[in-house]
């Protein structure tokens, strides 16, 4: 018997999962704009290099419309970033807004 194929396999639970989380996202903020399908998602290793933070991120938001993530529990932050983005026109990367608190 011959060893499976390596590497991650990815079905729709989590799709629907991710899916789930931006529409709860998108909610909890009250925010108008912003589709799911829209994004674009890219699955990341563990850390991975980034501008924001010296040791690695798991997650990043990139205009337009690209989150890079690692950490799945990460997803809601990022989509916040995005859908603050597309909304205001600002991603807050400082992480002022008490959205980041309440609805990730």
């Amino acid at each position: 018997m011959s060893p499976g194929p390596t590497g991650i396999h990815l079905d729709s639970t989590l799709e629907n999962h991710f899916k789930a989380a931006f529409t709860e996202a998108k909610t909890c903020g009250g925010f108008e704009k912003g589709e799911f399908a829209d994004i674009s998602i890219v699955i990341m290793p563990p850390w991975f290099k980034c501008k924001a933070y010296e040791n690695g991120c798991q997650g990043q938001y990139t205009r337009p419309n690209f989150i890079l993530i690692s950490a799945f529990s990460l997803w809601k932050h990022e989509v916040i970033h995005y859908l603050l983005d597309l909304n205001t026109g600002d991603p807050d990367k400082d992480h002022k807004n008490n959205l980041f608190k309440d609805c990730a």
